[in-house]
């Protein structure tokens, strides 16, 4: 079984996108995403208040939305929900492409994947380059969608299985023949924050923190970044961590009081 996860949001056209794909390759998918969009929320965890998550039918499917992050999502599914039954955990797809070395820190999409190859679990994160005009389209996500759903059951059908992560970027116009090249991150920033006050006084202010997607100079360098923009290649980046034996229920640390029988 594959656990589809995201962070913009378990209504939005990407995962929706997805979903419809890796169930048309046959795969036995179920949904545990976010309620609403928490991009940039990283590998963070609600530590200070309940995270309340609620199953209901989507398209006539098994999913869980969950007022909380996608590691939030990661953990109650492979700790409570599905525990020992998830075979991959696959994140996205992303509105936005997640390249760049410090992405690796910030985004939610990539995080959910990284903490599930810490428990042991192998990953993918799926993100795409998308326009204002055009991130809101289900149709934007369509090919790009098909070919990761091929990834994914190419993995679930080899003999060797790791635990590490595969991060992947589709161009805008990503198609079926569109090249696939395996290249690092690149060190060259993607994004610049930018600081929006809304009020500000000595004592006080408010403010947004609003990501500015910068296109750098095509260069000599196959990274991912150069890849994506301005090749118009998909880029695959893998990822090798260490599984955490802290993140094991099976160690007595994550813990929980026996439910009621909730089919009851």
């Amino acid at each position: 079984m594959i656990l589809l996860t995201n962070d913009d949001g378990i209504f939005s056209p990407g995962i929706r996108s997805l979903w419809k794909s890796l169930r048309d390759a046959g795969i036995d998918v179920v949904v545990v995403a976010p309620s609403q969009e928490r991009s940039g929320s990283g590998m963070s965890i609600s530590l200070s208040e309940p995270v309340d998550y609620v199953r209901f039918s989507l398209d006539g499917n098994l999913a869980y939305s969950v007022r909380g992050t996608p590691a939030d999502c990661v953990l109650l599914s492979l700790n409570i929900l599905f525990p020992d039954q998830i075979d991959a955990v696959v994140s996205g797809t992303n509105a936005g492409i997640n390249a760049g070395y410090g992405i690796i820190f910030n985004s939610g999409t990539m995080s959910a994947a990284l903490l599930a190859s810490m428990m042991g679990v192998p990953s993918f994160a799926f993100s795409q380059h998308v326009t204002a005009e055009n991130r809101s389209s289900p149709e934007t996500y369509e090919n790009g969608s098909a070919i990761a759903a091929w990834m994914v059951s190419e993995f679930l059908n080899s003999r060797s299985r790791n635990t590490g992560m595969i991060n992947v970027n589709f161009p805008e116009n990503v198609d079926k023949s569109t090249g696939i090249v395996e290249v690092p991150f690149s060190r060259r920033p993607l994004y610049r924050r930018k600081l929006v006050f809304n009020h500000r006084t000595a004592e006080t202010g408010s403010f947004r923190i609003v990501p500015v997607q910068e296109k750098p100079e095509a260069s000599g360098d196959m990274d991912d970044i150069s890849v994506v923009l301005h090749s118009g290649l998909i880029s695959v980046t893998r990822i090798t961590v260490e599984t955490d034996p802290a993140l094991k229920p099976e160690n007595g640390i994550l813990s929980m009081a026996d439910p009621q029988n909730l089919d009851e």
